[in-house]
């Protein structure tokens, strides 16, 4: 599983990696992920899922696991 959490160490960016053919997300100077392009694009689209969640009033968003595929498992708080 890979997760991506935000502390106050730093905000979350993502490099990428163009030799190598892949997306690589880093908060400060720890790599926390590395994806392919589709991969990084499904992840992407679970973002935007999440991120309407909360704009719908959810407290509680998501876990994100990496499974084949990515799979986006929603908690929506009561």
């Amino acid at each position: 599983m890979a997760a991506i959490t935000s502390t106050s160490r730093g905000a979350a960016r993502v490099e990428s990696r163009p030799h190598a053919g892949t997306v690589v997300v880093q908060v400060g100077d720890a790599a926390l992920l590395s994806l392919t392009s589709a991969e990084a694009r499904e992840l992407a689209e679970h973002l935007a899922a999440c991120a309407d969640a909360i704009d719908e009033g959810a407290t509680e968003v998501a876990t994100i696991a990496r499974s084949k595929p990515l799979a986006l498992q929603q908690a929506v708080a009561a």
